[in-house]
């Protein structure tokens, strides 16, 4: 197997069977301590980099809980999001992160690396100077590590500090006075800033519902004690599976998350944010609840959950901000997923999510042949003759609507028409099913697996792929959620897709479930 390493600023990629990412960063310039939790991968990663270290003579690195947490964080926005990049549409940079999360250094830097497996990610690093340097640098005296698996592949993300210690926002989790309605003092102060923004906005005030508010906070603890930012629990899975689970029954519901150290900060972040400031801003909603928990990288974890209760009346949908997961953290105050990612104050999920109008997943998946960095972006070219017009037979009436839409995006933007590609819209018919049948929603189905795996599996072959979900009455409603996300719009006016297959299938909490399955 050979590598061919080139910068731009610096990427790797691995013939054969080995996909490898790579990107590296190092500043001098405006460092934490105490004992990290680690996974058995992040723990193999710290030990071969200390065993490179002790074999070139230098002391080891001391593993940093507050770096190790800020490296989740990143890792799980990487693959939420769907980016490789050092720079995240949601965080900023890993010097943006730090400086969010109280950390002093004089000396820091960060390595990003997509393989198959710890082994061969480290192996990557050590090939490419830039990273290989980080490693090695005598300037760095700390290390954090976040390894999320993905698929085939584990994101990595090593993070380095060296020059001073570390002051953290962290703190033991407390027991806040409580306050109106049951509410901690935080809490309290949260759901008045939220009322505040209603008010000015025209709209009525959100009521406070108790039940929620345990919610919230359970979800908060969790996100704390396990070390993601997230729409989605490895243990109580979505909010709105949180929600049906303790018997909160609704007809509209969405989620906001963030970390920062202060209540201001997490709102100023959340109302900066047009996918959670439109959330906070929805007329639909009537109640919330608020959680609010000292603990994590950020300081404070906010959760905040809206519900529209069921009404005897029925009203018919409309189409949330769209729950993406993690929308991006921003300033300290601001960590917020999400979603991004999303999704610390920033730590904002993709947008997030709600429903019922857009049960959106976070930004859509996507898996370039050649995991390489995204090349710079560049002008469409106009096709300049006309193209024949797509055979579209044997597509249902949603399915050719939505085709339609699609391409006449596409035209809008200069690009050529994708092809109906049948296989994939078999492929996406049997994934929106699946949805609807066994009451998920989300890019990795139970049974099948990812969209990749399920092409994979049905004959599908390709060089790019990504997929778009979504969940509302209409196809003209999920068509405009779909192009109102910046990811998922991504996909529908990527120059690298060349086919599409659209499943729609009657059913569910939203009415119709649309899969988009691209490929060129």
């Amino acid at each position: 197997m050979r590598f061919h390493a080139k910068w731009i600023p610096s990427v790797l990629t691995a013939s054969l069977f080995l996909f490898v990412f790579l990107l590296s960063m190092t500043v001098i310039t405006p460092a934490g301590a105490s004992a990290a939790v680690l996974n058995a991968d992040e723990q193999q990663m710290v030990n071969l980099v200390n065993q490179a270290r002790n074999a070139a003579g230098l002391p080891a690195l001391t593993c940093d809980a507050t770096l190790s947490g800020l490296a989740k964080i990143k890792a799980q926005d990487m693959a939420a999001n769907s980016y490789f990049n050092n720079i995240s549409p949601t965080y900023g940079s890993a010097f943006d992160m730090m400086s969010k999360a109280g950390i002093q250094y004089r000396y820091a830097g960060e390595n990003l690396v997509k393989a198959s497996s710890v082994s061969s990610a480290y192996n990557a690093l050590m090939f490419a100077g830039g990273h290989r340097a980080n490693m090695l640098s005598t300037n760095f005296d700390r290390i954090g590590v976040g390894i999320i698996t993905q698929g085939y592949y584990k994101v990595v993300v090593q993070m380095f500090t060296g020059g001073q210690k570390t002051t953290t926002v962290s703190q033991a989790p407390t027991a806040p006075s409580q306050t109106a309605a049951g509410l901690n003092a935080d809490e309290q102060a949260m759901f008045d800033l939220v009322n505040q923004e209603r008010a000015k906005a025209g709209l009525k005030p959100l009521e406070i519902d108790i039940t929620l508010v345990k919610v919230a906070r359970l979800k908060a603890q969790d996100m704390i004690d396990r070390g993601y930012f997230s729409h989605t629990s490895p243990i109580y899975g979505s909010p709105f599976d949180m929600m049906k689970t303790y018997g909160v029954q609704y007809s509209y519901a969405g989620e906001n998350l963030a970390g920062a150290p202060t209540v201001q900060g997490a709102h100023t972040s959340l109302m900066n944010s047009s996918g959670h400031r439109a959330n906070i801003l929805n007329a639909n909603y009537t109640r919330v609840g608020i959680g609010v928990v000292s603990g994590g990288p950020y300081g404070k974890a906010f959760v905040q959950m809206f519900i529209k209760p069921i009404s005897t009346k029925p009203s018919s949908p409309q189409e949330p901000a769209q729950p993406q997961e993690p929308s991006p953290p921003q300033e300290p105050a601001q960590p917020q997923e999400p979603s991004p990612p999303q999704e610390p104050a920033q730590p904002q999920e993709p947008s997030p999510p709600q429903e019922p109008a857009q049960p959106q997943e976070p930004s859509p998946l996507q898996e370039p042949a050649q995991p390489q960095e995204p090349s710079p972006p560049q002008e469409p070219t106009q096709p300049q003759t006309p193209e024949p017009a797509p055979d579209t037979s044997g597509l249902n009436a949603d399915e050719q609507a939505m085709f339609n839409l699609v391409n006449q995006e596409r035209y809008k933007a200069g690009l050529r028409p994708l092809q109906a590609d049948m296989t994939l819209v078999k492929v996406a018919r049997l994934k929106a099913q699946d949805m609807i049948d066994r009451g998920y929603f989300g890019h990795t189905s139970p049974i099948y697996g990812s969209p990749f795996d399920m092409m994979k599996t049905y004959g599908v072959q390709y060089s790019y792929a990504g997929e778009n979900l979504a969940g509302a009455p209409t196809v003209q409603s999920a068509h405009t959620s779909l192009m109102n996300s910046s990811g998922h719009r991504a996909n529908i006016l990527n120059a690298n897709y060349t086919r599409v297959g659209i499943g729609v299938v009657s059913g569910g909490p939203y009415g119709k479930a649309f899969v988009q399955m691209f490929t060129g």
